[in-house]
């Protein structure tokens, strides 16, 4: 009888240890699935990298001060975006291809306002993009559409990084027809789709080189109108809503 009673109290300690140990593993799991998942209220960060289980970064998101530079071909070299906030994106390669940034400069009715949804060409800068910019009350917005070359950026490097350096949108746009007038085509705008700083509405087709050739166009009095321009910039046909004009 003593030993039906020992064996008993064996058993029901065996039993107790494996209640507890299973117990155990299922706590310690669960904590496990909550550490994979683990929910925040309120996040304060000033840059995420996003990657892939290899540890390749495949997206940033990040404020002005840790804004990574961009980088192609494994080298990388500073932009016109330096100082602005915002999400880059990069390809398998490891290369930059496309982000979102915006900022402004100054306050007021002089301040410089820009904004950018952007697409980068293979080894290349934007492709396509969606842009706000204002500058002195002017805005302009709209889709935009620009040729690059077929050779990687990182073979112009120094120009680019030297255009890039250029504060001043007139001077930059002097600087780029100035590569372009020695055969060195570099973001040529195709196609805008948008409203321009006159407040007019438009839909813009130009030729390989950058230069408008077609416009339809909506003015800021509400006029339509249709024009034909040559390479010099001349409109040499006009289409209005009058007839004969």
């Amino acid at each position: 009888m003593d030993r039906s009673i020992e064996r008993d109290v064996r058993w029901l300690k065996l039993y107790a240890a494996g209640s507890w140990l299973g117990l155990a593993a299922l706590l310690l799991a669960g904590f496990a699935r909550q550490a994979q998942r683990t929910q925040f209220a309120v996040l304060d960060v000033e840059r995420i990298n996003i990657v892939e289980p290899s540890g390749q970064v495949r997206l940033v998101l990040s404020n002005a001060r840790r804004m990574p530079d961009p980088v192609v071909n494994g080298k990388v070299f500073k932009s016109m975006r330096a100082g602005v906030p915002g999400m880059i994106f990069y390809n398998d390669d490891g290369d930059e291809n496309g982000g979102l940034i915006f900022g402004n400069r100054g306050g007021g009715g002089g301040a410089r306002i820009h904004a950018g949804l952007m697409f980068d060409q293979y080894k290349q800068d934007a492709t396509v993009g969606l842009t706000y910019q204002e500058e002195n009350g002017r805005r302009t917005a709209g889709l935009r559409v620009w040729d690059q070359p077929d050779a990687p950026i990182t073979d112009r490097l120094d120009e680019m990084t030297s255009l890039w350096k250029m504060r001043d949108s007139i001077e930059r746009e002097r600087a780029i027809q100035a590569l372009k007038a020695r055969g060195l085509q570099w973001m040529s705008p195709r196609v805008f789709v948008g409203k321009e700083r006159d407040r007019s509405a438009q839909v813009m087709l130009a030729d390989p080189t950058g230069r408008p050739r077609l416009v339809l166009k909506v003015d800021s009095t509400g006029a339509a109108g249709v024009e034909f321009l040559d390479a010099a910039g001349q409109v040499v046909r006009r289409l209005t809503e009058r007839a004969g004009q």
